[in-house]
């Protein structure tokens, strides 16, 4: 794949990705339970995860692994931050980047 696929793959997953979050927390109003966050888990010694470093779109995931994180979204829903996550992961597995998403309760 060539840097710009990465680049669009990229643009396409976080929209797609930020508009799911948007209508999840539309959907669960004032739930505010659980709290927590989502993320994704990639291998950092891919093409895809050497351009994300390179942009620095990722963060380390010790010991081998990168982490992609979601903006702000201004709530401390866990569902919202999943739905997000999970979105921009099915983008990425549609495009054959191995991915995981991970979350966690506050």
């Amino acid at each position: 794949m060539r840097e710009t696929n990465f680049q669009a793959i990229y643009k396409k997953a976080f929209k797609i990705a930020l508009i799911k979050a948007v209508e999840n927390d539309v959907e669960t109003g004032d739930n505010w339970f659980p709290c927590g966050r989502a993320f994704l888990k990639l291998p950092a010694n891919t093409k895809f995860g050497r351009w994300l470093k390179k942009n620095n779109l990722a963060s380390k995931n010790y010991p081998t692994g990168l982490s992609i994180y979601p903006p702000n979204l201004n709530t401390q829903k866990l569902s919202v931050y999943k739905a997000w996550a999970d979105e921009f992961s099915a983008v990425l597995s549609s495009n054959n980047i191995r991915n995981t998403v991970e979350s966690y309760w506050d």
